[in-house]
């Protein structure tokens, strides 16, 4: 028999105990390099596989399945190419075509698997599926409005602590100088704070619509929160990432584009301050190099292409990308750095996974897209985390273009996050509470 919603009601301290950890998460995650070391990330899955089966296997005891579930047009691309990758790793290949698994420039098959490193293969997908337990359990503890709220508020602390404590550091040591914050590079933590910045406009104005009292508290407060998006901004700028701040001043224009008219001109004349900024801090001064930074990443990309020609279906395994590049690695590009990313997430994908199972990820994506429209379209006034998730997933795809900060843990729990605060505000009548 189906328990009704009100059983599932846990005390407040449970209640809050599973937002609280995740939202933790979320704020520590970043601090040993952006999470992009294997003992963080794998510790990190081992909590949210852990919570997450004992959620189900309580909701199930509850006559319930997991709100994830009900995401099939999203999740399953996502399951999908996880099976691929595992697949890459079983020893199938003298069952498949030789053509499949050519390597460039020498013809010859792998033995036995189609990824060139299957244990690193294996990891990158424990990697993942921490990921897919991370948003269920997110999806799960966001549908009652106001935690999903205060939530978003929490996550939006979290890039402002960081925000400041980079200010506070000053530029990281390595050539290009920018501020890198706790990540192992600029452009990462540029990823990192464009989220949160276009979180923080889209909770601003919602928050002085639902709260609008003039008190000189409640005006002081308001104050204090705009201060805080622009340390944000501040930070944002001092990362010196060119598409870093190109791809924040679109998620800020869509997130803008969703906001009552009075605001638009203010907004909007805000984004464009911001991409004067730009051009007159140290974004301007790194254009100066821009024509040798783009030549040498056109000649990755030309080498990448070159890779996945040779192997567009079956792919070189997950995770798998530097030993692959290796194969095609010729001058110009110097023979002394190892590439290990092609600095560009698709490009990435296509080479690891395949172009067929390498494209499933971008399919969850545009589904994600489209139920995100649909909900800001159904919430009216109230449509501040659907349009900060669609912002930020506009943001996170195009700087995925050049970069590769999607392949950061911390980012890609961020975006993750955001993405469902945004999809988990199920209508009255079938909001229901988690326990655990």
């Amino acid at each position: 028999m189906t328990r009704p919603a009100a059983d599932l009601r846990a005390p407040w301290w449970r209640a809050a105990a599973l937002p609280v950890a995740l939202v933790a998460l979320v704020l520590i995650m970043p601090l040993p390099l952006g999470g992009n070391r294997a003992a963080v990330w794998l510790a990190s899955t081992a909590v949210c596989g852990l919570l997450v089966s004992a959620l189900a296997l309580r909701l199930v005891h509850a006559g319930r399945c997991l709100q994830i579930a009900a995401l099939g047009d999203v999740i399953g691309p996502v399951l999908l190419a996880l099976a691929f990758g595992m697949i890459q790793t079983l020893p199938l290949a003298p069952y498949l075509p030789a053509g499949w698994l050519a390597l460039p420039d020498i013809g010859a098959a792998l033995p036995r698997t189609i990824s060139l490193v299957p244990e690193a293969s294996l990891t990158g997908l424990l990697r993942l599926a921490g990921a897919v337990a991370f948003l269920a359990l997110m999806l799960e503890v966001a549908t009652a409005p106001q935690i999903a709220r205060r939530i978003g508020w929490a996550l939006f602390a979290a890039v402002v602590i960081h925000a400041v404590l980079a200010l506070i550091a000053g530029p990281s040591g390595d050539a290009r100088g920018g501020l890198a914050g706790p990540f192992a590079n600029p452009n990462s933590f540029a990823t990192f704070l464009g989220m949160g910045a276009v979180l923080g406009l889209a909770l601003l104005p919602a928050r002085g619509r639902n709260h609008p009292s003039r008190s000189g508290a409640a005006m002081m407060r308001r104050a204090g929160l705009w201060l805080c998006l622009g340390l944000v901004l501040l930070a944002l700028l001092g990362t010196d990432s060119r598409m870093g701040v190109f791809a924040t001043i679109l998620g800020l224009a869509v997130v803008v584009a969703g906001q009552p008219r009075r605001l638009v001109t203010a907004l909007g004349l805000g984004a464009l301050l911001l991409g004067v900024l730009a051009l007159s801090a140290g974004v301007l001064d790194r254009a100066v190099f821009l024509a040798e930074a783009v030549a040498t990443r056109a000649e990755v990309y030309r080498q990448t292409l070159g890779l996945i020609a040779a192997r567009p279906l079956a792919g070189y395994g997950l995770d798998a990308f530097a030993p692959a590049f290796e194969l095609v690695h010729r001058p110009p590009l110097a023979s002394t750095r190892l590439w290990d990313n092609a600095h560009s997430s698709y490009l990435t994908l296509w080479v690891e996974l395949g172009l067929i199972a390498g494209s499933l990820p971008m399919l969850a994506a545009l589904a994600v897209a489209r139920r995100l429209l649909r909900q800001m379209r159904g919430a009216g006034p109230d449509a501040a985390l659907p349009r900060a998730a669609l912002a930020a997933l506009i943001l996170a795809a195009v700087h995925a273009l050049v970069d590769f900060s999607l392949e950061i843990h911390a980012n890609l729990l961020m975006l993750l996050a955001l993405i469902a605060l945004g999809l988990s505000q199920p209508s009255p009548e079938k909001r229901v509470h988690y326990t655990i």
